[in-house]
């Protein structure tokens, strides 16, 4: 099913720290499409939900980038700004302030029902970007999905992908670097390799 599937977004409650075990068996099992690399250049995201404000959420979210980094994937992060301000209510969208992927409390004895309406907000703003990523990704694939060697001349495959469009693709450290020495990264152009 994930395999014919163009995003996987992963989620769990994030337990002692990381993800449950149950999700971690999940993942565990995730090594037989690793093998094969059956889920290469699918779009990929995450979020997860704890009992107190912090909760190491983002140890769980660091965690899921991971896997899906290890599944050569392409990850969508919230594309929020925080409720940072002094006027900022705990209902407003992204209250907790996340950049990797949805995050949400909620006390250990509440229900479901119970969850607060800016966490719910953030998680459905959240869902669009990842829908919207997702079908740009799979209309206009970038010319370097699913190959293994990325053309980094002038004009070559991430330079045409990145700089015509401000979207975050995604490259290597080494590819990276050779971007921004040679000049064909704009300081707002964003590339990541998963």
């Amino acid at each position: 099913m994930l395999n014919a599937a163009y995003a996987i977004i992963m989620g769990s409650p994030t337990y002692m720290g990381t993800v449950s075990w149950q999700f971690k068996k999940f993942a565990d099992a995730s090594s037989k499409p690793w093998f094969s690399q059956q889920w290469k250049d699918k779009v990929f995201a995450g979020f997860t939900n704890s009992a107190t404000m912090n909760g190491d959420k983002h140890s769980t979210l660091h965690y899921l980038i991971t896997l899906a980094m290890q599944h050569s994937g392409i990850w969508v992060g919230t594309g929020m700004m925080p409720s940072s301000a002094k006027a900022a209510q705990r209902n407003d969208v992204n209250y907790l302030g996340s950049f990797g992927g949805a995050i949400a409390q909620s006390p250990s004895d509440s229900s479901p029902e119970e969850m607060l309406p800016g966490d719910l907000e953030t998680a459905k703003l959240f869902g669009k970007r990842v829908a919207a990523v997702t079908t740009e990704f799979k209309s206009n694939p970038p010319a370097w999905a699913g190959s293994e060697k990325l053309n980094m001349e002038p004009g070559g495959d991430l330079a045409r992908c990145g700089r015509q469009s401000s979207k975050t693709w995604v490259a290597g450290q080494t590819e990276l670097e050779s971007l921004v020495t040679g000049g064909l990264l704009g300081t707002h152009d964003q590339i990541v390799r998963l």
